[in-house]
């Protein structure tokens, strides 16, 4: 592709630099037309993918921003039409329509539509914060240096960062303990309150949280009990051992994962919809953790999130909870299959019902 665009003149360049904004603009309209028609008929499930964006990020390689804009985008645009018209003509962009999103519930959407037109998203969020005011920030007040006496501030010691001032004072220790690392100064320079999980090498990442009081204090408990276990400051081996523990709770739970099962003796599954815990463990072990829908195109599913266990052969078709009969798939795969076995009106039918069902136990605990 030849982009030398250097014996253009000014007139010619502009021109046709006006005609490929127009361009985009249509194409982008057009892609969230598309996008609301294969999210309505979940055409990426049978692709392998358990949703819109996923399927936009690992088979179209969208960044996930421009994914999570478009698809977004396109479930409004199913909804009001007019999105469609307002993306091409340039009257609506895909940022401002993400902070329109929220709001689209009410009553009188769509003049926040026409009021949004050839709006920036700084005037946009003028507009939002006039039409739907919220309550004022709360007060911070963020410690640039440590005061005496000195306050643990975290659990574990908190080094200098580069460039920080040198003329600090010197750390003062805890008063619970003289050996004790103890907070040192350190200055704050713009905080972002929002947790963030980047890589920084590899297979090393940085991770940014706040924390609860409750949950620092179960922190600096959990820090305690290990003792010399763990040197102290690691906190990245702290969380390690932590979420050891809570996986190992999490997979027992779900999948009745143990390293020590229970001699148990066999139970006839025939018939039956109760999955024994040693099958369910096999069946774990066997998937990976890991939904086993295979597309046409040989691509497995990479959901490991909301996993169900799967009949082979349907229960109502003579299934049995065994090893060889039981897989694992995420929801939308699994009710691909159904819809695959027994209908898409007839599971959507069964699904009317369980919702009314579950809406009448509401109506009468409530």
């Amino acid at each position: 592709m030849n982009l030398d665009l250097s014996r253009r003149r000014d007139g010619e360049l502009l021109r046709e630099f006006h005609g490929l904004v127009e361009k985009d603009r249509a194409s982008t309209s057009e892609m969230l037309a598309y996008i609301g028609e294969i999210q309505a008929r979940k055409l990426f499930v049978a692709a392998g993918y358990s949703s819109m964006y996923k399927y936009c990020v690992r088979h179209l390689h969208m960044s996930q921003d421009m994914a999570y804009k478009r698809t977004r985008a396109a479930r409004l645009a199913r909804r009001f039409p007019v999105i469609l018209d307002m993306i091409a003509d340039g009257r609506l962009h895909l940022s401002g329509l993400v902070l329109l999103a929220p709001r689209y519930m009410e009553q009188d959407f769509p003049k926040l539509l026409e009021a949004s037109s050839h709006k920036t998203r700084a005037e946009m969020e003028t507009m939002l914060a006039y039409r739907f005011p919220q309550p004022d920030a709360p007060t911070m007040i963020l410690p640039l240096v440590a005061s005496a006496p000195c306050q643990k501030l975290a659990p574990g010691p908190v080094v200098i960062l580069s460039g920080a001032d040198e003329s600090a004072p010197a750390p003062c220790a805890h008063p619970e303990s003289e050996s004790e690392p103890a907070v040192l100064p350190v200055a704050v320079m713009s905080p972002e309150l929002r947790p963030r999980l980047a890589p920084v090498a590899p297979q090393r990442f940085a991770l940014q949280v706040t924390l609860a009081q409750a949950t620092h204090d179960k922190l600096r408990r959990a820090q305690d009990l290990l003792g010399h276990k763990v040197l102290a400051g690691d906190l990245a081996r702290v969380l390690d051992l932590a979420f050891d523990a809570l996986l190992r709770q999490l997979e027992r739970d779900k999948f009745a994962a143990t390293e020590k099962p229970r001699t148990t003796k066999a139970r006839d599954t025939a018939g039956k919809r109760h999955v024994p815990a040693k099958v369910q463990r096999a069946v774990w072990e066997r998937d990976g953790c890991q939904c086993t829908f295979v597309s046409e195109s040989g691509h497995r599913c990479d959901e490991r999130r909301d996993l169900e266990l799967d009949h082979v052969v349907p229960f109502a078709r003579g299934g049995e909870a065994t090893v060889a009969g039981l897989r694992l798939r995420c929801r939308p795969h699994n009710q691909l299959e159904a819809e695959r076995m027994f209908g898409a009106g007839f599971m959507a039918r069964k699904r009317g019902k369980s919702r009314d069902h579950s809406t009448a136990i509401d109506s009468r605990t409530g």
